[in-house]
């Protein structure tokens, strides 16, 4: 189980870097990355909010606890 948390937790920061310096990163990009990785897209949306209305100078490694 470890490893499939380590795994999501690198998907999750992957989308939230995307979103976070792509403001029109949204659901059509989201849902490609939900099928791929078997991820709830529900999920993913929530990463992408969350990265588009944090401010351009915070990091990853500041945010990561709320969705590890």
């Amino acid at each position: 189980m470890v490893e499939d948390r380590e795994y999501s937790n690198s998907i999750f920061e992957m989308v939230w870097n995307a979103a976070h310096h792509d403001p029109n990163y949204g659901e059509e990009h989201a849902s490609v990355v939900a099928s791929m990785h078997k991820i709830p897209i529900t999920t993913l949306m929530k990463v992408v909010r969350h990265a588009q209305r944090t401010p351009k100078s915070v990091e990853w490694n500041r945010v990561s606890g709320n969705f590890t």
